[in-house]
């Protein structure tokens, strides 16, 4: 589920300006509330994107999970990060769909290098974001944001030198025109 992180930083492009105030709230991964205000630092999102797997649950990039809650848009962080045991390589495609909604798709294959059987059930994806400190505040750095979070229908058990394949896709659905 896109998280109210990503859905706050998309309603701040229109009044984006640079050295603009932060005005929106977002709870970076530590649980700190900051304010979103602008998009143009070029080494945040959305401009750089880290399309690649961490097992450091603090660090931008998709982290799995065992957490099995249901996702909610106040997500913040994975329930229960994975932070060993686990490699991951992916290849993604950019598209739009039937109706002319963007999506990217990851196919990332996950290989359990631990010393037992691991189970995936959420997969988060985490970017820095440029924020604000305080709400209308102008002093700016880099934080890193919880993107998105989704609890899979069904848990992946991988068995040690064992890979699962995990089709991971986000979809931006705006209606034409409105």
């Amino acid at each position: 589920m896109l998280t109210k992180n990503f859905k706050n930083m998309m309603a701040m492009i229109l009044s984006s300006v640079s050295g603009g105030p932060g005005l929106l709230p977002v709870k970076d991964i530590g649980g700190n509330v900051r304010y979103f205000g602008h998009c143009q630092d070029t080494s945040s999102f959305p401009y750089t994107r880290t399309n690649s797997y961490t097992a450091n649950a603090t660090a931008v990039g998709w982290t799995f999970g065992s957490g099995s809650t249901e996702a909610t848009d106040d997500d913040w962080k994975l329930e229960s990060p994975i932070t060993a045991g686990l490699s991951c390589s992916a290849s993604g495609v950019r598209k739009l769909d039937a109706n002319g909604n963007p999506y990217v798709t990851w196919a990332m294959t996950v290989t359990n290098t631990g010393s037992s059987e691991v189970t995936i059930a959420e997969v988060g994806y985490k970017q820095n974001m440029y924020c604000a400190t305080a709400e209308e505040g102008t002093s700016y750095g880099r934080y890193v944001f919880l993107i998105d979070r989704t609890v899979l229908a069904t848990p992946i058990t991988i068995a040690v030198g064992e890979y699962a394949v995990i089709e991971y896709t986000l979809k931006t659905i705006i209606a034409a025109g409105e």
